[in-house]
């Protein structure tokens, strides 16, 4: 998937959820990125459990500079 249809299915999703849940799922996304960063796996895979169960799925990917970075989207 190129960058411009992530951010489009990105703002779509984003769309249909409040600005709260909004930031709520940010925070949980750089939570699991930094449990990522950690190497602590367990917890990582906890965040993207509870997130998916919310009906919001993951989708990780590297930007140009090599860093690790994470789409979320609203599932159907």
């Amino acid at each position: 998937m190129h960058n411009y249809d992530a951010r489009w299915v990105q703002h779509k999703s984003r769309s249909r959820v409040s600005q709260a849940s909004q930031e709520s799922i940010q925070n949980q996304v750089a939570a699991r990125l930094a449990a990522l960063s950690a190497k602590d796996f367990a917890k990582a895979d906890q965040i993207r459990n509870d997130l998916l169960t919310q009906g919001v799925q993951l989708s990780d990917y590297k930007d140009e500079a090599g860093q690790r970075q994470t789409r979320w989207e609203i599932k159907r």
